[in-house]
This record gives structure tokens, C-alpha cells and sequence, in this order.
């Protein structure tokens, strides 16, 4: 098993350091019985269920290591027997087929039974008897890094009600857990009897000689046997001798639903980083290194997709990760890697933040994660998610800027939550109401103004005139622009002073400023030019521009 197997290296456990290649058996004698420094009523809400997860993560995790296959490459072929259950792993490199362990599960009449775990050329030693003895402290790639699985395994399986046995064939030895006088977990280590060992190395010479594959039956000197629930006669916690109990088969197939090693989603895309898991069986469920964490995210949030992840850690419990904003990277630095590459997930995601930013898993912390690519893929597909011309805003009490979007740019108002709508701004995608107006004013096509209109000539000589007087702006060039009706009057943008065409028209200047001639019904457009105070307010406009006159230019989108 991998937690307490095979290759040992970077092993630390209480100051037992660089024991790499040390056999701790060879002094063992026939027999020795180890106490299990473990307290009965260690994890009290689990059971057998969790026992195999243990069991199954050390064993993949130790042929992984012992055959230096990858994560990605691990496969277990499932295959049925007469009265059994049997899942296969092949090395995934190999010619003609190498068959490097598995798991049987072998059930009665009655679909009672009890299963084996099996992976080759692996060791155990007494050092991993010990709470926190294990190899795989350090390496987040494998999942048993507390030293503690094997022994948590054996604790639950033999805890009352369940009462199954739990017994290891490896080292040349068989381990026996149970319980002493006392109501401690020892375990008890038996060499097996020479003899019988070499008849059991002869035929597996025999075998390859003949270049027959291996077997799905354990090796005691090279593999590791896990089997769990076969009936023996064994103390029970409550002190009595008695039989003990076999598994439901039906229990045994919910276990191995706790893997997508087994039976994988039919929608998953895999990236370096992890899985998107995007099949609806497996919403709103995380696992790590394919094996499920039943409390879902660290965040208390549902996820709305599917996550496998890869390179994390989790508590001693295994339900979680150990921190939601670490998940939050994890799952962020998933969708970054895909890019989020098909038309229809983006707009899933895009719902996401749109629906439920402050509910969903899938977006938690995602202020803090989101690279600025992924956050130009979402807003370049917001700006098309929708069946009419629409404008994003902060919907804050902006009520303004609602009616700015209805009136002045006639595009469909969508109201963004505060935070979603800053997460977009960060990344300068968005505007508001305002900056799209000056936006547009700046872009706006240049207007001819008719040289015989005698009040647009008045207004545009003598604004160039009060220019003269303003030094750094002598030269500075206006220019009429199409406004389109924005309510935006000016605007400085390279270099030129760009003011809306309709206030070089008497009707257009007049709907801003009051005008004594007009209200006496003296107004006549073609005499002398007596309205200077549309001269002064567009003045007064144009100043107020040049304050303002860096503000969003363009590139902050387009």
C-alpha cells in the first residue's frame, strides 16, 4: 500500500530519518505483536466506507510510485467473475500487458463478502505502525500524507458494529489488527513458514520461465495484500471471541463510487492542473486525486460544476481541502488553463458570475484568481450573451446611469453586482454611462458646419478667439463632431477640442442656455450676434473638459 509501502525515501517520522533502504523485520524472530498507539474512538464518524478510501488511495498511490505511473495514465479496467468483483490495472507502458495490481471483491449466495487490495513490488515495515509513519509526507501528488491511514483503516473496520477483519500480507509476513485484553488496536506480524515461502517463489519462477503474465494473486514477500471483511475468529472490542462479519456487495459498489478512477464522467476536460467535470452526475462534487471529498468545497458554497484536482491537501479529516481560498486558486487556475475554450461553457460561466456570484463554489475568491486573458474571454462573451444591444452597469442605486443607458446610448440597462462589476474594472473592460458618452463623443465623425449659417460661424470665431487668449491653448484645433444626441458637449481628445455639432445650431445652443432675446420673442438669427452667453457657457464647457481631459482615453476597451 502506498501510505506505509514501497519506495520509503523522505520518510519523517519521530526522528526516524533516512531509513530508506532499512528492512526493521529482519530482527522480528516467528512472531511479534505491535500496539497500535491509536485510541478506539479516534474519527468517531467513520466507518468502513472511509476505511476503504484509505485503503484505496494507499494503494494507488503505491503503484503509482512503485511503477512510476502517472496520474494521468492510471486506469482500472473493471471485469466480473463468478460470485466477484474485479478491478484491474495494467502498467499503461508495457508489451505485452503488465499487471501491476488489483482490487476483489468476493461475495456468497447471499452477496455477502469481503475484498482484497493488491499492489506489486511493495513493502511494509514495523516504522509504519507508528501514527505518522508514512513516505508521502511531503509529496501533494499522492494523496495519504498524514501518516495515519492504515492504522485509521484497521481501527474502523474492526470497531463495533462493523467487526471486520483486517489483515496484511506483505514483508514475507502477515499482519493480523485486532484487539488485546485491554481494548487496544496491536497488531500481530507472523513470518511466514519458510517452506511455505519458497514453494510460493517456485511456482512464480515457474511461471516466468514460462513468460506466463502475472496473476491477480498477492506475492507475501513482494506485494501488498489488503483484505478486509473475510470471516475469522477474532476478540471483538467488547472483549468476546467470536466470528466476524462479512460486506454487503451492495455496500462494497457504493464505496467504489467514491472514485472516478472506476467509472469516469462522460463530460470531463482534463488540463495540467486538473478536471472540469462537467457531467451532471458529478455537480457540485470535488474530488482529489480522483477520490471524492464528501463535504464538497472548503468555502461552504455548492459547486455548480464538477472539479478534480490534482495538487492540493487536505485536512485529517479528507472531507475538504484545508483552505477555501487555496480551492479557489485551484479551480480558477483550471479554468485559465482551458481558456474556457468552447462557446458554450463560457456562457455557463458567464451565467455563473452573472446569477450567482455570491453562491456559487465555482467563482469563490475568483477577484483574487482570475488572470486578466480569462477575464477579457468572460466580458468579450458578456457583450454577445445577450439578444439585444445591452450596456453593463453598476446597478448600486444608479438610478442616473440607468437612464443614461436607456435614453443617451438606447442600449438594454443590465445591472451588475458591486463586486462582479469592480472584478471587470480592475481589468479595464467596463465603463460607466458617463465614459461610454465621452467615448463615443470622442469617436464621433466630423461635422462640415454651412458656411452661410451666420450663427454657427458667430459661435465658431469666437470661441477660436478666446483660444488666442488662452495661451497653451492658442493653437489647439475645434472641431464640430456628430454627438448623437449623448447630452455630452465637449470633449478634448488628441489634441482637438471636439464639440457637439447641435450647439453650433440656434435651436441646439438654446436648450442649455437662457437667452433674454428669446424670451421677448426678439429672436431674429440673421442679424447682429448678440448671443455671447452661449459663447461664455460653451467656453465654460470646454474648460471643464480640459480638467478632465485624460480620463478613460481610448485603449481602455474597445
Amino acid at each position: 500500500m502506498g501510505e506505509d509501502i514501497a519506495d520509503d525515501s523522505n520518510y519523517v517520522d519521530n526522528g526516524r530519518n533516512n531509513q530508506d533502504e532499512e528492512n526493521d523485520l529482519e530482527d522480528l524472530g516467528q512472531s511479534v505483536t505491535e500496539v497500535i498507539n491509536i485510541d478506539t474512538g479516534y474519527q468517531p464518524n467513520w466507518g468502513p466506507a472511509e476505511g476503504y478510501r484509505e485503503n484505496y488511495q494507499n494503494w494507488k498511490d503505491g503503484i503509482m510510485r512503485s511503477f512510476k505511473i502517472s496520474e494521468r495514465d492510471f486506469k482500472i479496467e473493471p471485469k466480473d467473475g463468478p460470485r466477484e468483483k474485479l478491478y484491474l490495472v495494467h502498467h499503461p507502458n508495457s508489451t505485452p500487458r503488465q499487471l501491476v495490481g488489483f482490487i476483489r471483491f468476493t461475495y456468497d449466495a447471499k452477496d455477502m463478502g469481503f475484498y482484497e487490495m493488491t499492489n506489486f513490488k511493495a513493502t511494509l515495515q514495523r516504522r509504519h505502525l507508528v501514527m505518522g509513519g508514512t513516505s508521502k509526507a511531503l509529496d501533494k501528488k499522492q494523496m495519504g500524507q498524514h501518516g495515519e491511514g492504515l492504522k485509521l483503516s484497521a481501527v474502523v473496520n474492526r470497531r463495533h458494529p462493523h467487526n471486520y477483519s483486517f489483515i496484511i500480507s506483505a514483508s514475507g509476513c502477515r499482519w493480523t489488527f485486532g484487539w488485546n485484553v485491554d481494548k487496544k488496536m496491536n497488531c500481530r506480524i507472523q513470518r511466514i513458514p519458510k517452506n511455505e515461502l519458497r514453494e510460493q517463489k517456485e511456482v512464480a519462477s515457474q511461471q516466468a520461465e514460462k513468460g506466463l503474465p502475472r496473476e491477480t494473486k498477492g506475492r507475501v514477500w513482494e506485494d501488498v495484500s489488503v483484505v478486509v471483511g473475510e470471516p475469522r475468529r477474532c476478540r471483538s472490542l467488547a472483549g468476546e471471541v467470536q466470528m466476524t462479519n462479512k460486506i454487503p456487495l451492495a455496500e462494497f459498489l457504493k464505496w467504489t463510487k467514491m472514485t472516478i478512477d472506476i467509472t469516469p464522467p462522460v463530460q470531463i476536460i482534463r488540463t495540467d492542473e486538473g478536471d472540469l467535470i462537467l457531467d451532471p452526475n458529478h455537480k457540485n462534487k470535488v474530488y482529489l486525486h480522483s477520490l471524492l471529498l464528501p463535504s464538497g468545497s472548503k468555502s461552504g458554497r455548492d459547486f455548480h460544476f464538477g472539479y478534480n484536482l490534482l495538487d492540493a491537501a487536505t485536512g485529517r479529516d479528507r472531507d475538504t481541502l484545508t483552505d477555501a481560498r487555496a480551492e479557489a486558486n485551484k479551480i480558477a487556475a483550471i479554468l485559465e488553463e482551458y481558456r474556457l475554450g468552447k462557446a458554450d461553457l463560457i456562457e455557463k460561466y458567464v451565467q455563473l458570475l452573472l446569477n450567482k456570484y455570491h453562491s456559487a463554489a465555482d467563482v469563490y475568491d475568483v477577484e483574487k484568481h482570475i488572470t486578466n486573458n480569462l477575464a477579457k474571454l468572460i466580458w468579450s462573451r458578456m457583450l454577445i450573451s445577450n439578444n439585444e444591444p445591452s450596456f453593463y452597469y453598476c446597478g448600486r442605486n444608479d438610478l442616473r446611469g440607468y437612464v443614461q443607458i436607456k435614453e443617451r446610448l438606447r442600449l438594454k440597462p443590465i445591472a451588475l453586482d458591486y463586486s462582479l462589476w469592480h472584478l471587470l474594472r480592475a481589468h479595464n473592460l467596463c465603463l460607466t454611462p458617463q465614459e461610454e458618452c465621452l467615448r463615443r463623443l470622442r469617436r464621433a465623425t466630423n461635422v462640415e458646419l454651412k458656411q452661410d449659417c451666420c450663427f454657427s460661424q458667430h459661435i465658431i470665431r469666437g470661441l477660436r478667439a478666446l483660444l488666442t487668449s488662452d495661451t497653451p491653448w492658442r493653437n489647439k484645433e475645434i472641431v464640430p463632431v456628430n454627438g448623437q444626441e449623448l447630452g455630452i458637449v465637449t470633449v478634448y481628445h488628441e489634441g482637438k477640442i471636439k464639440i457637439d455639432h447641435a450647439y453650433f445650431t440656434y435651436d441646439g445652443a438654446h436648450k442649455a442656455t437662457y437667452c433674454a432675446d428669446k424670451e421677448d420673442g426678439r429672436e431674429n438669427i440673421t442679424r447682429t450676434f448678440t448671443c455671447d452667453h452661449v459663447l461664455l457657457w460653451l467656453w465654460d464647457q470646454i474648460i471643464l473638459a480640459r480638467d478632465d481631459m485624460n480620463a478613460h482615453e481610448e485603449g481602455f476597451y474597445g
